[in-house]
């Protein structure tokens, strides 16, 4: 919707708040309640893109800083710097790939900002 230029405010407010309190979850009712707890990487990557192509540095900070939560820091884990479970080792393709294409977004907004400057 955001890059269609649809977006509804009241939409983007909400997931700012719940970008801001690090409860952005996989789904919810029509009136905004959670009918899961499932978070991700990929969750908190397609927020940072539609803040990105907002325009808004705030929400795609705040997404990437959430998203960055599930990085691997773990040095001895096969899984280090990729986005997954060290526990299991279990890694999805699609939230390392959603992860790549958040940062890839990054540009974007920093060059928007500047043009602005």
């Amino acid at each position: 919707m955001s890059e269609a230029g649809l977006q509804r405010p009241e939409s983007i407010a909400y997931l700012k708040e719940k970008v801001g309190s690090g409860e952005l979850y996989g789904q919810y009712d029509k009136q905004g309640k959670p009918l899961n707890q499932i978070q991700s990487t990929a969750i908190y990557a397609i927020s940072a893109m539609i803040g990105s192509v907002l325009g808004d540095e705030e929400l795609y900070r705040d997404s990437i800083t959430q998203m960055e939560k599930y990085q691997v820091q773990d040095k001895t884990s096969p899984l280090y710097g990729g986005f997954g479970d060290p526990g299991t080792k279990q890694a999805y393709s699609f939230d390392n790939l959603m992860a790549l294409l958040a940062y890839a977004h990054q540009s974007r907004v920093f060059a928007d900002v500047k043009a602005g400057e």
